[in-house]
């Protein structure tokens, strides 16, 4: 339901895909769901299908390493959708650094 204006579904089903023609693969993409969890054990799956070039020209796509920067968490319906980022989420990111607050 909130995402940030450079996400949008895809047409494969339950599938969130950033934008990342003309510029836009340099911006952070972040998604929330609207469950609300209020007590007891909890979690949720994510799975990376796709690993993606910040390079615009195709030719350099093959020679650039791309920095990619996933984080998981939760959060309140307040906070920013880019998770880790307020005082109101906590998170991991991929190389398994641990974010609360700021």
């Amino acid at each position: 339901k909130d995402t940030t204006m450079n996400v949008m579904p895809s047409s494969y089903g339950n599938i969130l895909v950033p934008l990342t023609d003309g510029g836009l693969q340099y911006l952070l993409a972040g998604a929330r769901a609207s469950v609300g969890v209020k007590s007891g054990r909890y979690m949720y799956e994510v799975k990376v299908i796709e690993d993606t070039s910040t390079a615009e020209d195709p030719q350099v796509k093959l020679k650039v390493v791309s920095r990619h920067m996933l984080k998981l968490g939760f959060s309140m319906d307040t906070a920013s959708l880019l998770v880790g980022e307020g005082d109101q989420a906590v998170c991991f990111d991929s190389e398994g650094t641990l974010w609360i607050g700021k």
